[in-house]
């Protein structure tokens, strides 16, 4: 789980979307945009894209498990901030949670 000072309020800024800059995988895409001195992420996993609760928060705790220590690592050692909002387009595998890993460690 991601500490509450590294999640991102995507209700409170309207415009994230419109700004943010994207980065395409094979399963997720990658919005961020960046900030000052703090590092943000989130993640969304559509209704349509999978149906049932159970397996949308089993794919967002499998994506924050990825996040979570290289927000916490960036923070400690960058000065300039991200925000990484991460949508996660169709079911994935475990093998191809590596491709994720490397996107986002490219971005920091």
């Amino acid at each position: 789980m991601l500490p509450k000072e590294q999640r991102y309020n995507l209700r409170q800024d309207r415009t994230f979307f419109q700004v943010a800059q994207r980065k395409r995988g094979s399963f997720f895409t990658i919005f961020f945009k960046r900030q000052p001195e703090k590092f943000q992420g989130a993640v969304i996993v559509g209704k349509k894209t999978v149906p049932t609760a159970v397996q949308r928060n089993f794919f967002k705790r499998q994506v924050r498990t990825v996040l979570s220590p290289i927000l916490i690592v960036a923070q400690k050692t960058k000065k300039d901030g991200l925000i990484a909002v991460i949508l996660i387009q169709r079911p994935f595998e475990k093998e191809q949670i590596l491709e994720l890993k490397t996107a986002l460690n490219s971005l920091i």
